[in-house]
């Protein structure tokens, strides 16, 4: 530990640490801002990411003692944050925050009126996010809270680059997910297929617009479906499942073609659609 440090950011430092002795990566920022927030006495502590100043600054973990606050974005303009990550350089203010920024107006609803931040840069010196605590009142030793986060900036920029990476890749994810979506409802449109989901465990059906019109029916919203499905069916249609000559449990892998079953029973019967008409159906 450097023993340029004052004593109090010593003993911040000592007592964050112990807290997260084992941390995992995956929410190091959440357990850090809270170690600060409940070691410093601190109202409100976040780690933000900042991308402009006309884009809605995005807190990657944030910290409130009051529990109103789980995750945070706010405009950037107005706000001490703004100060930090304009002159790029540490910026406190202890006592008169709110008055100081009357344009922030979450520093009237959360009572915050001391603050000491500090800009978080990228390799070239670019501000690219910052670390904030904020008190009600005056906190004991500011000036030892910001040597805590002047001491630590590596081990949090590391962090929100892991934090930037998590949410590239599931921001990938979803990207592919609308995408395999939209080609799914094409295929469905096109081929005139409804489409039904069963819950397990709460023994819920669920069927999509295109089901309702298979079956002649108005869509109606309600969950539970297959009663209406069944008073639908015609028996007379109905036929007994395709014969398999060994049950698909028998065998260490049902849909082996060596174990002389698909593993699939097909069932095929009829509805009625009104009026007076029905239309084949077929489940695998």
């Amino acid at each position: 530990m450097d023993r340029s440090l004052s004593r109090v950011a010593k003993r911040y430092l000592r007592d964050i640490a112990l807290r997260l002795v084992a941390t995992p990566e995956s929410v190091y920022l959440q357990e850090f801002v809270t170690a600060v927030g409940e070691i410093t006495g601190a109202n409100m502590v976040l780690v933000s990411r900042i991308r402009g100043h006309d884009a809605p600054v995005e807190a990657y973990a944030v910290y409130d003692s009051s529990g109103q606050a789980t995750s945070y974005n706010y405009p950037l303009r107005g706000t001490p944050c703004a100060e930090v990550f304009e002159g790029n350089r540490p910026f406190l203010r202890i006592g008169g925050l709110q008055q100081a920024f009357p344009d922030d107006p979450d520093l009237g609803e959360f009572n915050l009126n001391s603050y000491v931040g500090m800009p978080l840069n990228h390799a070239d010196g670019k501000c690219f996010g910052l670390i904030a605590a904020l008190w009600s009142d005056a906190p004991s030793d500011p000036e030892a809270v910001l040597e805590v986060f002047q001491t630590v900036e590596p081990r949090l920029v590391s962090s929100a680059y892991a934090v930037e990476r998590a949410k590239g890749r599931e921001d990938a994810l979803r990207h592919e997910l609308e995408v395999a979506s939209k080609r799914l409802d094409i295929a469905l449109e096109a081929s005139k297929i409804g489409v039904w989901d069963y819950d397990l465990l709460n023994d819920i059906v669920f069927w999509d617009e295109r089901q309702y019109q298979l079956f002649g029916l108005p869509p109606d919203g309600k969950s539970s479906a297959m009663p209406t499905g069944k008073r639908r069916c015609i028996p007379t249609m109905s036929t007994p499942p395709m014969p398999r000559s060994r049950k698909p449990w028998m065998s260490a892998n049902p849909f082996s073609p060596s174990s002389g079953s698909s593993g699939r029973t097909a069932k095929f019967a009829g509805c009625a659609a009104p009026p007076g008409s029905w239309r084949s159906t077929a489940s695998r």
